[in-house]
């Protein structure tokens, strides 16, 4: 797989994508980073939808990010460059990532950690709490869990 190609495709195909190494990213943002990575292994890539907060200054990790529902392994040799990059535009977490003209809200980040299990994270929890206080929603309560 040829990973300086892929790049230059995913720039074709999906029109305002930018990318860092494997993060492929929508140009539009404000709080929050979304949209695809390509997690090359030996066998082949995984490939993740990924979100990442801006003021998580850990650096980009994959604790916000999901694989993709079906088919997030493409094994080596499987597929040429240009069938990868349909795959992933065109799965529907390529298209949630990179189908919208606006950046992902604040508020809708906090609502994906709260309804998924990144929370299990302590901290996870924190960058829950940063996200309430740029919301200014300091007077919510945090999860117990």
């Amino acid at each position: 797989m040829n990973k300086r190609l892929i790049a230059r495709l995913m720039q074709k195909h999906a029109l305002g994508i930018k990318y860092s190494g494997v993060y492929f990213f929508c140009g539009a943002y404000d709080h929050v980073l979304q949209g695809v990575v390509l997690e090359y292994v030996p066998r082949g890539l995984y490939v993740w939808r990924f979100r990442f907060p801006l003021f998580d200054f850990a650096g980009p990790n994959l604790a916000y990010s999901d694989r993709l529902a079906e088919g997030a392994f493409i094994g080596k040799g499987e597929m040429s460059e240009e069938s990868i990059v349909e795959y992933v535009t065109s799965s529907p977490e390529g298209r949630d990532a990179f189908g919208k003209q606006e950046p992902m809200h604040l508020s809708d980040f906090v609502k994906y950690l709260v309804e998924s299990d990144a929370l299990l994270s302590p901290h996870a929890k924190l960058i829950h709490a940063a996200a309430l206080i740029l919301l200014d929603e300091t007077n919510c309560r945090l999860p117990s869990n």
